[in-house]
């Protein structure tokens, strides 16, 4: 069986996106947003993501999905600090670390 990880490509050009919805798209791993820094809603539920990782740049994201993955570790939320909503529904979560950097959310 061959392994490949799946991704998405062509958001460097949408430095204005505000929204991004990429549910159920069998994503493995967050990366290539590092343009979107005017995001504000990332809805990623349904996906094969097993990290957070490649978030901490996006400064004006308020709410974040990520129901639905395969996330063990709910940490590296540094530099995420308008987020307000935060959805880790129907993940194995065993650690949760680094909330104090998320002041909005508390």
């Amino acid at each position: 069986r061959l392994w490949y990880q799946r991704c998405v490509r062509g958001l460097s050009t949408l430095s204005s996106l505000r929204v991004l919805m990429l549910g159920k798209n069998r994503i493995s791993k967050i990366e290539n947003l590092n343009n979107l820094l005017k995001l504000d809603v990332l809805d990623l539920h349904g996906n094969q993501i097993k990290e957070l990782e490649n978030l901490n740049h996006l400064s004006e994201l308020r709410v974040l999905n990520l129901a639905g993955n395969q996330l063990t570790k709910a940490c590296n939320f540094l530099g995420m600090s308008s987020l307000t909503e935060l959805n880790l529904r129907r993940n194995k979560i065993q650690y949760v670390g680094e909330l104090d950097h998320l002041p909005k959310l508390l």
